[in-house]
């Protein structure tokens, strides 16, 4: 039996990915220095995750190969942390 996922209407403003960690194996030792890039388009690979992504194949089915927030909440962020807000 197929499993029946839930639907999300929502639209994607940015979608971002990093080629490599800059945290996740860099203990005691200073982080990576992986740039975050926005992408225009994306391949979603199920149970792998974003093609090009650092968390692409990083575990059999990991669940956090992707977030999901709202543009409201960035705004917010970018508010309370004093950043330019511009993506």
């Amino acid at each position: 039996m197929e499993e029946t996922l839930p639907s999300l209407d929502c639209k994607i403003e940015h979608i971002f990915i990093s080629e490599g960690h800059n945290y996740i194996g860099h203990h005691g030792k200073p982080p990576g220095c992986n740039k975050i890039i926005e992408v225009k388009k994306i391949e979603c690979v199920a149970g792998r995750g974003l093609a090009g992504d650092r968390f692409f194949d990083h575990k059999e089915n990991y669940k956090g190969q992707i977030t999901f927030f709202e543009m409201e909440i960035y705004e917010k962020l970018c508010n309370e942390l004093n950043e330019s807000g511009k993506v």
